[in-house]
């Protein structure tokens, strides 16, 4: 189970009349959760040296982003 939020604030403002200009702030992972994207199995490590099969063979590949910050500009026409 995840807890992830992405945020975005906008204000546009109208100019000359036909055109809008933008001012977008963007907030990812918001909770700074460290979700797992992918795992799997460590081929030739599943093992111990009993010989019996060991349930920790798993190897993590992939964390979500940390906390991050976006600030742009959108102009539409």
């Amino acid at each position: 189970m995840q807890k992830n939020l992405d945020l975005r604030l906008e204000k546009s403002f109208v100019i000359a009349g036909k055109y809008q200009l933008g001012i977008l702030f963007d907030v990812f992972n918001v909770f700074n959760e460290a979700v797992v994207t992918s795992w799997g199995t460590r081929i030739g490590y599943d093992w111990s040296m009993t010989g019996a099969a060991s349930t920790d063979g798993h190897d993590l590949y992939g964390l979500n982003l940390p906390r991050r910050a976006r600030i742009g500009i959108r102009l539409m026409f």
